[in-house]
């Protein structure tokens, strides 16, 4: 009778063994294994912990550019504005990194686009120092704040255009004039507004 307690207990222990992940989750999301990090979620873990460096599995997905996993971890909802003992998201990894899709991802899921790390660097300018011209462009299309300066009073296109990233500063100018052309053209029909009759207003706005 106790041989047999004792063989239902190792039974047990063993099918309760086999249900635990078999590694921490950060060296998971290194090695790209889904089925791992899967069974951390599913088991309700911390996805916000953090390795010596403050970096989180998010952090670390972005990095390695596993975007099946970034996915998940959006979607059990990681913190995606966490920063490591650096300053550093997984958005500005990605973006120095030059991983468009998952870029595109944590854009989707609403990471904050405008932290700063350590040396007071941002994901735009992450990626326009590596001349990421696609990343620069989404960057942009979503509403990074093209005029945030670094330590040295550098903009992301000041820095591109010191690493020799031609395209990205012909990217950021190009966003530039139109922003400007816009602030001239808002101004130009709120002075109209205050003249004219509002059914030519609509038809110059229509026309514009």
């Amino acid at each position: 009778m106790k041989k047999l307690l004792l063989l239902l207990s190792l039974f047990t222990l063993n099918i309760n063994c086999a249900e635990l992940p078999r590694m921490n989750l950060i060296d998971a999301v290194k090695q790209n294994n889904i089925d791992e990090v899967q069974s951390y979620i599913a088991a309700k873990a911390d996805l916000n912990a953090r390795d010596n460096n403050g970096n989180t599995a998010l952090m670390w997905a972005a990095f390695k550019g596993h975007a099946n996993i970034v996915t998940l971890l959006i979607d059990a909802k990681a913190n995606l504005n966490g920063q490591n003992n650096f300053g550093w998201t997984a958005l500005m990894w990605a973006a120095s990194k030059g991983h468009e899709n998952i870029v595109k991802l944590l854009i989707d899921a609403k990471a904050d686009l405008n932290s700063q790390n350590n040396d007071v660097w941002t994901a735009l300018m992450e990626a326009a120092y590596y001349g990421h011209a696609n990343i620069v462009t989404l960057l942009i299309d979503a509403k990074a704040d093209l005029n945030r300066r670094d330590n040295d009073g550098k903009t992301a296109k000041d820095i591109a255009r010191t690493r020799g990233k031609n395209g990205v500063v012909e990217i950021i100018q190009q966003e530039e004039k139109r922003i400007e052309d816009k602030r001239k053209a808002d101004l130009v029909l709120e002075t109209l507004s205050s003249t004219m009759n509002p059914n030519l207003i609509k038809l110059i706005c229509d026309y514009i």
